[in-house]
């Protein structure tokens, strides 16, 4: 709620909700922010090897939520099915970076945490539009 000091009358403000505003987005968003910090740590054979491809990965699921926010309920299955397979995708190569000891073991389960809880969000978003249009 916004008060304005100057008058003795105040207003109410929210934000109109938009397809930003969707919690996957945040998620990923957050994700993002933190594999960004997280490359700045690295080597740079790391850096620009396998992290970089994790970024990449990372960016390309967000494209995919933002662009499923905006698209038909069938398009947006569609589309929510691929960014599920990316988001398996970065579950492995996260993975992989710890087992390679470019992470440590607090950053790879910090990371993993986000990944599953993007995923659960995904996938209840799935399952929410196919209850309101079964195939």
């Amino acid at each position: 709620m916004l008060h304005l000091p100057h008058h003795e009358t105040s207003f109410e403000f929210h934000p109109p909700r938009n397809n930003f505003d969707i919690p996957v987005v945040h998620s990923i968003r957050e994700l993002y922010k933190s594999m960004y910090q997280t490359g700045n740590k690295l080597t740079k054979r790391d850096k620009l090897g396998l992290h970089k491809n994790i970024e990449h990965e990372t960016s390309l699921v967000l494209t995919y939520i933002l662009r499923a926010s905006f698209e038909s309920r069938q398009k947006k299955l569609e589309t929510l099915e691929t960014s599920r397979v990316s988001v398996e995708v970065l579950k492995q190569l996260v993975r992989a970076e710890y087992e390679l000891k470019i992470i440590d073991e607090k950053n790879y389960i910090k990371t993993q945490d986000k990944l599953q809880t993007i995923s659960k969000e995904i996938n209840g978003w799935i399952k929410y539009l196919k209850t309101q249009n079964p195939a």
